[in-house]
C-alpha cells in the first residue's frame, strides 16, 4: 500500500462515477464534505479547521494533483474541495484519494502548482468566480477570480453572503442594483468561441420587462457583446435567455417556455462556437439558432448582476435574486461538457462514491453479523492491504493478499467458543482456503484471542 506522506494520517478514496460522467474535458469538479463525510468523526475529528491539510492524489495513492479546500466548518461538517481530474472517465470509474491529517501542514497558496488557480487545467478558462465566502473580502478586486487569470472583480453595492448551490453564493437586489463589476482584459479579446456558465436562483419578486442579466459583457448603453440571463414572462416565472452579437448581428435565444424554478437553483449555460449559439437550463437543451460572423468584442466591464451601462450599472437589467459559480470559457463545451458539470454540482453525492477512511496503520474491518452471531471487528495495524474477514467462526474465506504484521485484538462472539483459547499464531492460508494444507501459509501473529477449536493449528 503506497501513502502521500507519512505525515498525513488519514485518508479516503474517492471515485468518480463513469454513468454520471460525460465528457473528459479537463474540468474543475467540486466535492462536497458534506455529502460525503456527514458524521465522520475520523474526518471532522483530525481535520485542520480550515482544511488545509487536504491533499488530493491520483489512483497512484501518491501524485498530488491541484485542489481548493472552500469553506471547512468542522463543527457544522461543511466545506468543499475543488479538484482537477485529469483521469477522470465516461467509460470507468476513476479513483483520487483524498488525505487529511496533518497539524503542521500549512495551506496551498491560490497561485501554486496544486492550488486552486491550476484546478482548471485549460487555457480556456478565463473567468471564474466561485462567490465563496473565502473569496469574497472587502476593497477593489474583492472577488476573486480563480481561475488563475487574475480577472478579478469587485462589489458594488452591497450584494450579501448567501447559501449557494456549491458552498456560498452571493445574493443581489435589484433596487440597489447590487452587482460585481470585472475589468476589461486582454483575455477576452480575440475570442472564436465562447461559454458562459452560472447558477441563478431569481426571487419571486418581479424583475419588470426587461432581461435580468447573470453574466454581462456590454458593448455601450444597453447593448451586450454577449450576455447570460433570463427574462420575466409573467406570473412570476422566468425563461433563460442567451445573447451573442456576431457578425453585426445580434442574436438572442430565449428558451421557448419556461423550464426556470423560482426560488430555487438553475444551471445556466450558453455556447457560441462561431456559427451555433446554444442555451441549456440545467444541462438541458433549450434552444439552438444560427448565428455565423466574428464575435463583437468592446472594452467594457464585465457585470455580474446587471448590464454595466459605461461605469454604472442599469437597475432595469439587474438581478433579483442570488448568483452563484459564474465561468466564461474561450472554448464552446458541448452538450456532454455541460452535463457532466451539472451533474457534479447537482447530485454530487451520486458523482462520487468513498471508501472507509484507512489510516497508516489499517482501517477497521467490520464482519457483517449475517456471519456470526454478532458483528465482528477486527483492527488491524499493518502496511499492506485490507484484510477481509467475512467470518472467524464460519468455514469462510480469509483474504490476505500481503503480509498484516500485527494484530492488535481478534473478538469473536462468546456463543461461538466453548472455551477460551489461547492462540499466539493463527496461520491463514493466502490462497484463502484455510482447510487446504496443500498450499502456503502466512503467519498472522495475535497476542491472545478467542477462538473455535478449528481455528488452532
Amino acid at each position: 500500500m503506497a501513502w502521500y506522506n507519512a505525515s498525513w494520517s488519514h485518508r479516503a478514496k474517492i471515485t468518480s462515477q463513469s454513468a454520471q460522467v460525460d465528457s473528459a474535458y479537463p474540468y474543475c469538479l467540486a466535492i462536497d464534505l458534506n455529502a460525503h463525510f456527514a458524521s465522520e468523526t475520523a474526518f471532522w475529528g483530525n481535520l485542520q479547521s480550515t482544511g488545509a491539510d487536504v491533499r488530493v492524489t491520483k489512483a497512484d495513492e501518491t501524485t498530488e494533483v491541484a485542489r481548493g479546500v472552500r469553506n471547512v466548518d468542522t463543527s457544522g461538517e461543511t466545506g468543499v474541495v475543488y479538484v482537477y481530474h485529469e483521469d477522470i472517465s465516461a467509460s470507468s470509474n476513476i479513483d483520487l484519494y483524498l488525505y487529511w491529517g496533518n497539524s503542521g501542514a500549512s495551506d496551498h497558496a491560490d497561485d501554486a502548482t496544486y492550488g486552486i488557480e491550476n484546478t482548471w487545467n485549460t487555457e480556456n478558462i478565463l473567468l471564474h468566480l466561485t462567490l465563496d465566502d473565502e473569496d469574497t473580502t472587502s476593497g477593489s478586486g474583492n472577488v476573486e477570480d480563480q481561475s488563475g487569470n487574475s480577472n478579478d472583480g469587485t462589489e458594488q453595492n452591497t450584494p450579501v453572503s448567501s447559501t449557494g448551490q456549491i458552498a456560498d453564493a452571493r445574493s443581489f437586489q435589484k433596487a440597489e442594483p447590487d452587482w460585481i463589476s470585472v475589468p476589461h482584459g486582454t483575455d477576452f479579446e480575440g475570442l472564436t468561441a465562447l461559454t458562459l456558465l452560472a447558477w441563478a436562483k431569481p426571487s419571486a419578486t418581479s424583475h419588470g420587462g426587461f432581461f435580468a442579466r447573470v453574466v454581462s459583457k456590454p458593448n455601450v448603453a444597453t447593448s451586450d457583446d454577449y450576455f447570460l440571463g433570463y427574462l420575466p414572462v409573467g406570473g412570476g416565472n422566468y425563461s433563460a435567455a442567451l445573447r451573442v452579437t456576431a457578425g453585426g448581428t445580434t442574436g438572442t435565444s430565449i428558451e421557448p417556455a419556461s423550464t426556470m424554478t423560482t426560488a430555487a437553483w438553475n444551471f445556466l449555460s450558453g455556447t457560441w462556437d462561431g456559427t451555433t449559439q446554444k442555451l441549456y437550463v440545467n444541462a438541458v437543451e433549450r434552444k439552438s439558432e444560427t448565428n455565423t460572423g466574428s464575435l463583437q468584442q468592446s472594452s467594457q466591464q464585465f457585470g455580474i448582476g446587471a448590464h454595466p451601462n459605461n461605469a454604472v450599472a442599469d437597475s432595469l437589467r439587474a438581478v433579483e435574486g442570488d448568483i452563484d459559480h459564474v465561468r466564461v470559457l474561450g472554448d464552446a463545451l458541448t452538450a456532454n461538457d455541460i452535463s457532466t458539470i451539472y451533474n457534479c454540482e447537482n447530485a454530487n453525492a451520486s458523482f462520487w462514491s468513498r471508501a472507509a477512511v484507512e489510516t497508516q496503520g489499517g482501517v477497521f474491518i467490520n464482519v457483517p453479523a449475517s456471519r456470526a452471531s454478532s458483528a465482528i471487528t477486527v483492527p488491524v495495524i499493518a502496511t499492506g492491504v485490507n484484510v477481509s474477514v467475512p467470518a472467524v467462526a464460519a468455514q469462510s474465506s480469509v483474504t490476505a493478499p500481503t503480509i498484516v504484521t500485527q494484530f492488535t485484538e481478534v473478538l469473536v462472539p462468546a456463543s461461538r467458543v466453548a472455551s477460551s483459547v489461547t492462540a499466539p499464531t493463527v496461520l491463514v492460508d493466502t490462497g484463502g482456503q484455510p482447510r487446504d494444507r496443500r498450499k502456503p501459509w502466512q503467519k498472522i501473529q495475535h497476542p491472545t484471542a478467542r477462538m473455535p477449536a478449528r481455528l488452532r493449528r
